[in-house]
């Protein structure tokens, strides 16, 4: 559903979900802009994202009938800001490392859908937002203690569980000189991008300002999962 204009209609009944949830998540993750995974119809929480974020919002549920009245509530309110699919989280087949939030306000989060949501949170703190018990926080300690979830850190506030991919991708590394480092040594670290490559997800501005690879333009610097580039006049 692609939406835009008007105040919140009366949300169809049943698809209503705590109250403020989608200020909760915003406020508890810092999470403002980027991608966010909504996992089940709740009209209410997609709403409350919306208004209080710059977040770009990716609804999932498995039940078309609720997909279907989602839609029919966004109508074209939000322009192309929510997507809802009939599908749940595997079935998506989300690339990796897209969401800045994941929010599972009434969901039945089982320990396969736990990992898939984790290899879809973004590194340097991507964060899933879950109504759950303490005993499940544990639960998804022990997980992440295992090395399940490489990078993990789990807290519990205000009644939600939060998992936070904190930190670089093990086996990432940084380009920050024009020969890579101040060595020179023209030697990347990283030792996760290797063939066969291929495009994960793509956006941002167009590249008509940047320099080409033979008019000299400056390399490229890459740190703290940004990558950043000289063009004409601009940054």
């Amino acid at each position: 559903a692609l939406a835009k204009g008007a105040g919140p209609a009366n949300p169809p009944t049943g698809l209503r979900p705590p109250r403020g949830a989608g200020k909760d998540a915003v406020t508890l993750t810092g999470a403002t802009s980027g991608f966010a995974v909504v996992l089940g119809a709740d009209v209410a929480l997609v709403d409350d994202l919306v208004a209080c974020s710059d977040l770009d919002v990716i609804v999932l549920d498995a039940d078309a009938g609720k997909v279907a009245a989602l839609r029919a509530h966004l109508g074209e309110r939000y322009g192309r800001r929510v997507a809802a699919l009939a599908a749940d989280l595997p079935g998506a087949k989300l690339p990796p490392y897209l969401a800045s939030l994941i929010v599972a306000a009434e969901a039945d989060v089982s320990e396969p859908l736990l990992r898939e949501a984790y290899r879809v949170l973004r590194p340097y703190g991507g964060t899933a937002c879950l109504r759950a018990s303490e005993d499940f926080a544990a639960r998804l300690k022990r997980l992440a203690a295992a090395g399940e979830m490489p990078g993990a850190e789990v807290t519990v506030k205000d009644g939600w569980v939060l998992l936070k991919r904190a930190g670089a991708l093990s086996g990432s590394g940084v380009w920050t000189h024009q020969y890579a480092d101040a060595g020179n040594t023209v030697v990347g670290k990283d030792s996760l991008a290797k063939a066969p490559l291929g495009v994960l997800w793509f956006g941002g501005p167009a590249n008509d300002e940047i320099l080409p690879r033979h008019g000299h333009g400056p390399s490229p610097q890459v740190v703290g999962g940004r990558l950043f580039i000289e063009g004409r006049n601009l940054l």
